[in-house]
């Protein structure tokens, strides 16, 4: 499955063991992509439903994985990975990787 969206991905630098970066942050971009939005679990008045944030998939063969650290730019907002990015799998065989956003300073 491959979409057509591109997102870019900011991951932090590395801290040593005083909490001090390492290095500069780094950033990348992983073309492909498919997003779709992701529902709240709250009640929603009159059938309407609310929008909690964005479900990103990652296609295989993507040289960058997504952390639960980075932060994720869709369509110029800044987002921020909920949990731990899951790889997609179908009977054993890796079909690209899911992860669960949610807009920063939300």
């Amino acid at each position: 499955m491959r979409g057509n969206e591109t997102v870019t991905v900011k991951r932090p630098a590395p801290k040593d063991w005083q909490g001090d970066p390492t290095g500069p942050d780094a950033e990348f971009e992983i073309p492909n992509c498919q997003l779709w939005p992701r529902s709240s679990t709250e009640d929603a008045a009159r059938g309407r439903v609310i929008i909690d944030g964005l479900n990103l998939f990652i296609p295989p063969g993507s040289a960058n994985s997504v952390y639960a650290t980075d932060t994720v730019v869709v369509r110029g907002d800044e987002y921020s990975v909920v949990g731990v990015p899951g790889s997609y799998d179908l009977k054993g065989k890796p079909k690209g990787m899911i992860v669960v956003l949610s807009r920063t300073g939300e």
